[in-house]
């Protein structure tokens, strides 16, 4: 294992290696994707910054060769090429002993058992799948391991994060979309790896006690700023406020501070409970670390329609919540500021105006989100039949509101339950949104 060579984040050729991999069997690959996503965004996509960042941060993974998602009485299934098949079970045993004699997988142990059954595992209605690669974080980091956003085959990926100091294969438990064709082809990205820093602490506060961000917001929603999008005119504000200029110094941990306005919207602090580890899954962090995100949920009942146009016949209950959160912020600012900001405690934007047939839909959030300086905030947008989740990343270290993004599958009609969680909210170091990676690829692991 002497060959490894640095892979670097394509906006950041500096930016230093978070974690190591190791290419066993050539099955998958992780490359660093563009904003624009190879230009199949749209317009107001590729003016929107959080979007792009949401979609180049982190490691992706696709399979190698496209393979297709069947199902049959026993289940999900995965269907390879000939030349797949080949080159992945050709001299699997060994490789799996070479892994073992070399230190990389604990002879007898979980993984080493597991594995031993081959790369793709029929369990239930999912499928365990080793896509080949093993990975080891750099010390202090964690490595989260989640579904693709934004450009995904349309299946579901159980989340985990890798923690530790040793090799840990890289196994993932799919299940199909009971809303996606038969037949599903993996032929795009399939999951994403995200480096994060195990440093972050949740403090819920209230705006009334810690007015300061909608402060912050208000300013930025100026009369100057709303006329120009009147016009139709792209403003580039936030890009050129919060992210022009010279990049502050990086907190080491993060306060992660939220301030809920109103009842809209519920937070919950969340740690993560599932481990993988070179010993198998824990429920508990092996480096004893302590790391918060929030899950938020809607306390109203929401239902809208989409006619692949425009969206349509907005419904929410109570019918009184948006109009209970602008007062809120009369209290706080004033009318002729909220009155700037009525679109925002409307909690569904409501009009498209002149992007239309742009199927997104944003929930902005009834609070504000603040991170330590040079800590962004991921939001995951949780997916609901017909919706898809969306990812955006935000630097909540200078500009404290978020939204839940979600796409548009088909038209028709939609609900957001109240008391459902819409989004997941992760803090993260801007420096690790583009780190890079140590590779050992296939033809250099030389394990045959």
């Amino acid at each position: 294992m002497n060959h490894t060579k640095p892979i670097q984040a394509e906006a950041a050729s500096s930016a230093a290696s978070a974690f190591s991999v190791i290419d066993a069997l050539g099955f998958a690959r992780l490359y660093r994707r563009p904003g624009a996503l190879d230009g199949s965004i749209p317009m107001r996509g590729a003016q929107c910054q959080p979007f792009l960042d949401g979609n180049s941060a982190g490691w992706h993974l696709q399979l190698v060769d496209p393979a297709m998602l069947a199902t049959d009485e026993g289940g999900p299934l995965l269907r390879l090429t000939d030349e797949t098949l080949e080159r992945i079970t050709t001299g699997y045993d060994t490789r799996l002993a070479t892994l073992v004699s070399r230190g990389l997988l604990e002879e007898d142990g979980l993984w080493h058992r597991e594995l031993s059954g081959g790369p793709v595992v029929r369990n239930g209605q999912s499928l365990q799948l080793w896509t080949g690669l093993l990975l080891k974080p750099e010390p202090g980091l964690w490595l989260s391991v989640t579904r693709a956003f934004n450009r995904s085959v349309p299946v579901a990926v159980k989340p985990f994060v890798i923690a530790g100091d040793a090799w840990v294969p890289l196994v993932l438990e799919i299940a199909a979309d009971p809303e996606a064709p038969a037949e599903t082809w993996f032929d795009t990205d399939l999951a994403c790896i995200q480096p994060l820093r195990p440093a972050s602490q949740v403090r819920l506060t209230n705006l009334e006690d810690h007015p300061e961000p909608l402060h912050t917001i208000a300013s930025f929603y100026s009369q100057e700023y709303l006329d120009r999008r009147k016009d139709q005119k792209y403003s580039g504000q936030y890009r050129q406020s919060a992210v022009a200029g010279s990049a502050p110094e990086e907190a080491s941990a993060c306060e992660f501070t939220v301030s809920l306005a109103g009842s809209i919207n519920r937070v919950y602090v969340r740690r993560f409970e599932r481990f993988a580890t070179a010993s198998g899954y824990t429920t508990e962090p092996p480096d004893g670390a302590s790391y918060e995100f929030i899950e938020v949920s809607s306390e109203v009942d929401v239902e809208l329609r989409w006619d692949r146009n425009n969206i349509r016949d907005i419904a929410i209950d109570p019918p009184d919540a948006p109009d209970q959160a602008h007062a809120g912020l009369v209290r706080i600012i004033g009318e002729e500021r909220a009155e700037r900001l009525r679109w925002w405690s409307s909690y569904v934007i409501p009009f498209l105006g002149p992007h239309r047939g742009e199927p997104f839909n944003n929930l902005m959030l009834q609070g504000f989100f603040e991170t330590s300086t040079g800590w962004s905030a991921i939001s995951d947008g949780i997916s609901f039949p017909g919706l898809d989740g969306m990812r955006g990343i935000v630097r909540t270290d200078s500009f404290p509101s978020l939204p839940a993004t979600h796409q548009f599958r088909r038209d028709g009609v939609f609900h957001f339950p109240r008391g459902q969680t819409v989004v997941r909210v992760f803090p993260v170091p801007r420096s690790l949104l583009n780190a890079g990676a140590t590779i050992t690829t296939h033809s250099e692991s030389n394990l045959e």
